[in-house]
Parts: C-alpha cells; sequence; structure tokens
C-alpha cells in the first residue's frame, strides 16, 4: 500500500495503461482493496475498459474478488456493463462457480435473462433451470 501511495505522489496517471490493463484492473483482480479504494480516490475510471473490454467489476467478479466487488458498487459500478462479445459479471462468475459473487450481483439488482426453452424456464447466464 505503501508503495501505491508514494508512485501516485509523483502525480502519476492513475489510468495509465500498459498492454491494455490500467493498474486499476490489476489492483482488483489481484484483490488488493486499499489499493483500489487508493486509485478511486485519486480519480481512477471506474467503468474503464481493458483490451478485452472488461470493467474492473467484471474482472473483480472474474477472479472472486468479493471485498473488491462491494466496493465498486458502494463507489456506483455499472451493473449491467458487458465484454466487447456481450459477456457480463453474473455470466464470468456463473460460469466460474464464484456463488457468493453472484448472490452479491442478485442482490445488487441485476436481472439475468430469462428464456423459456421447451416448457423449462432457463436463467440463461445461470444455467438454472425451473420447470
Amino acid at each position: 500500500m505503501k508503495d501505491a501511495q508514494s508512485f501516485l505522489d509523483q502525480e502519476t496517471d492513475v489510468d495509465l495503461s500498459h498492454e491494455g490493463e490500467a493498474p486499476f484492473h490489476i489492483a482488483c483482480r489481484e484483490g488488493h482493496v486499499e489499493v483500489v479504494r487508493l486509485l478511486l480516490d485519486r480519480g481512477a475510471d471506474i467503468e474503464a475498459m481493458t483490451f478485452a473490454g472488461s470493467t474492473s467489476l467484471y474482472v473483480a467478479c472474474g477472479n472472486n474478488m468479493l471485498e473488491v466487488a462491494r466496493l465498486l458498487f458502494d463507489r456506483g459500478a455499472g451493473l449491467e456493463v458487458k465484454t466487447k462479445v456481450g459477456s457480463t459479471p453474473l455470466h464470468l462468475a456463473s460460469r466460474r462457480a464464484h456463488m457468493e459473487i453472484v448472490r452479491l450481483l442478485l442482490d445488487q439488482g441485476y436481472m439475468p435473462e430469462l428464456v423459456a426453452l421447451g416448457g423449462c424456464l432457463v436463467v440463461r447466464e445461470l444455467g438454472w433451470f425451473a420447470h
């Protein structure tokens, strides 16, 4: 944390990207909650996308970083943002069986897409079925 603070004290651009990822995305992916908080306090763009079109919330959810995801929600991260291929944080978390993240997303109001298939109601993104 001290190194991150020193780095930012040098008036570094907090949204500086290296190979398509900003330090903010890396901190979200690795679960460094205090660094994420510091970067947000310094003006990091919470909706900035990686080269693949992933937001910070998508990165945190895909890597099962529950506390980072909570912080991002507290700071206003968008819930309905999709990657360039149409994947959502809920889709990725459910595919990777990160059930606490799935619960958090649903608790935050995410509405998965419901589809009727052969008499069954399918929550497409979660692979859940109801007859």
